[in-house]
């Protein structure tokens, strides 16, 4: 069998397998589950935590639009669904306890990595061009967990006008350390930055961590050519 009826029958099983996938997955945009694919959680209410390696399903519908038939399966909703598998995803990767599969606060290796491998890969382009005076906010939580930017793509910044804000619960007990606050291939203007740094509930300003490429606060002194930065008091 050559690599062209291997990919025809793969896409086959794919469509027959389709419609029973995307009922798994909430597509109640106003529900904060909305792109979970445990449907025993955000449904029938059987389980008290999502399984977070089911966010496969995410990754499995944004790659239906490229192969199937687009009747089936329209690019537009698919990547809406994936985006939203994404979204949902973050939500969980914060929390204490991450990721859940079988158990409570499991903190499982299978569920941290095919769902991380899922929403991060490089098949999902997702550049992110920040808009005239845009905010970018990273919350950290008492545990020091904080939201993450991820761009599988280019990263545009309005050095001008753009905001990051550090909104972060407990700065007394933020242990000091290194936080990757966001990830992205590339910068569309080379060593582009936030043009200031909000630290709300913090003191004094924080250094930043950000892999792959360096961006920096203009209050913040210039960054060496390490691609991590530490956040301390």
């Amino acid at each position: 069998m050559n690599p062209v009826q291997i990919s025809h029958n793969l896409a086959s099983v794919l469509e027959t397998a389709l419609p029973r996938i995307l009922t798994q997955a909430c597509r109640d945009t106003g529900n904060p589950a909305y792109g979970c694919f445990d449907r025993n959680w955000w449904h029938y209410r059987i389980r008290d935590f999502a399984s977070i390696i089911l966010q496969q399903g995410g990754y499995t519908v944004y790659t239906a639009a490229k192969v199937c038939n687009p009747r089936l399966v329209p690019a537009d909703f698919a990547s809406k669904i994936a985006a939203g598998s994404c979204r949902f995803w973050n939500t969980r990767a914060i929390r204490h306890g991450a990721f859940e599969e079988y158990y409570p606060w499991e903190q499982g290796y299978p569920p941290l990595a095919f769902s991380t491998l899922t929403v991060g890969s490089a098949n999902q382009a997702n550049n992110v061009t920040f808009g005239n005076y845009s905010t970018l906010k990273i919350r950290f939580d008492e545990e020091g967990n904080c939201d993450k930017l991820a761009v599988n793509g280019v990263l545009s910044l309005d050095s001008a006008s753009d905001t990051l804000e550090l909104d972060i619960a407990d700065y007394d007990a933020l242990k000091p350390g290194t936080y990757t606050l966001a990830t992205f291939s590339s910068l569309a203007t080379p060593r582009s930055r936030f043009n200031n740094v909000i630290n709300r509930l913090c003191p004094n300003p924080a250094l930043l961590s950000l892999a792959e490429a360096i961006l920096r606060s203009r209050n913040l002194p210039d960054p060496c050519n390490s691609a991590h930065r530490a956040l301390a008091p």
